[in-house]
């Protein structure tokens, strides 16, 4: 967060009057993305370091242009950004794929991340995903040999993309006083 604070004191002032939505959408959009690889840098300082996470938050937010949305998306399916290395993460990726009607993707990453826990006998939510050599191995996180929660809120993602994917459910007024039920297509033979 501290460079996203240090950035704005760079680009604006006071009386700076792009300090609305649209501006800083502007503002963050000619600094981080790249037209020459049609991805947005990981940082605000020009590197050149492109990840899952900035290019994901960019689509699920809004920021990317209708133009550039394809190419981003291309990019969150293939296997041209670095991985994401929680659950947590990993649900937001599956939002943002199944959002513009990635479904296969949608469904291979459940079976690859949450099918996997449950293959390992798992009846809670692990913090971590990926194959590993031993449960030590696994448990391992945060530089520490038993770091991983085994039982971790953040890594539900099922709980919410299930319903929200599958099943096209989401509020239409606040408190849920309506909702829209719009079934994915195929959401009968949907099945991992």
């Amino acid at each position: 967060v501290l460079p996203l604070f240090r950035f704005v004191e760079e680009h604006t002032t006071l009386s700076d009057s792009n300090l609305d939505g649209a501006g800083w959408a502007l503002t963050v959009y000619e600094t981080c993305f790249s037209e020459e690889r049609g991805l947005f840098r990981a940082g605000l300082d020009g590197s050149e370091e492109y990840t899952r996470h900035a290019n994901l938050f960019a689509l699920l937010s809004g920021l990317a242009e209708e133009k550039d949305r394809p190419r981003l998306l291309r990019a969150l399916c293939g296997e041209e950004l670095p991985g994401l290395g929680t659950p947590f993460l990993q649900g937001w990726e599956m939002l943002a794929a199944a959002e513009a009607g990635e479904l296969e993707f949608f469904r291979r990453k459940l079976e690859e991340v949450w099918g996997y826990m449950l293959d390992q006998g798992a009846t809670t939510f692990w913090e971590g995903c990926g194959k590993y050599e031993s449960e030590q191995d696994y448990c391992a996180f945060y530089g520490r040999p038993y770091g991983a929660s085994l039982c971790h809120a953040w890594a539900s993602g099922p709980a919410f993309l299930l319903p929200r994917v599958l099943m096209g459910l989401a509020p239409v007024e606040d408190g849920w006083k309506t909702f829209r039920c719009r079934p994915a297509a195929g959401f009968g033979d949907f099945c991992c």
